[in-house]
């Protein structure tokens, strides 16, 4: 066996600009995705069995799917914001069931339900799709706030963050 029979064959590393994030419920946030925390995985554990010497660690049955988070700029409509505020005060019904009702009722191109599905594509370094990643029953859970404030002598865009859940995400090769 050769000594380059083990080598890589892609031996470019992973760019952090190369992405593109989409979810059906927030047309308006694609363009303006600034950054996204990819979420970790874990395996639970048990160490049951227990020998006169150690523990012995044995692999558990259910896997825990992290959060995600993306930062965005807010454009000066204040659309992308207001997507994501009124997907989650429809989950929320902060005032009456109706509002869920009404939100969630329909059918439109922005999904059924609380939980729509979202894809990220990982792009390679000649910025082509190259890893489609596909996130299942995605649900925001938090949206950030923001300052306004007049007192600084550039301008620095007005960036926020939200929070989402999901069931699980699958990857496929392009």
């Amino acid at each position: 066996m050769s000594a380059t029979a083990n080598q890589p064959t892609n031996a470019n590393f992973l760019s952090p600009f190369g992405y593109k994030f989409q979810i059906t419920k927030l047309p308006n946030i694609e363009y303006f995705v600034q950054s996204f925390d990819f979420p970790e995985i874990s395996l639970n554990t048990t160490n049951d069995i227990q020998t006169p010497f150690s523990k012995i660690i044995v692999p558990g049955d259910h896997m825990t799917w992290g959060n995600f988070s993306i930062s965005f700029k807010v454009d000066e409509d204040m659309r992308d914001y207001f997507e994501l505020y009124d997907w989650i005060t429809a989950i929320g019904k902060p005032l009456d069931f109706d509002q869920y009702k009404n939100a969630f009722n329909t059918v439109s191109t922005l999904g059924r339900g609380p939980k729509v599905d979202g894809d990220l594509m990982i792009l390679n370094s000649a910025m082509k799709p190259n890893i489609k990643i596909s996130f299942e029953d995605i649900i925001p859970v938090s949206l950030s706030g923001f300052t306004f404030d007049s007192s600084q002598t550039d301008v620095t865009y007005v960036t926020a963050k939200a929070t989402f859940k999901y069931f699980a995400y699958t990857y496929e090769r392009l």
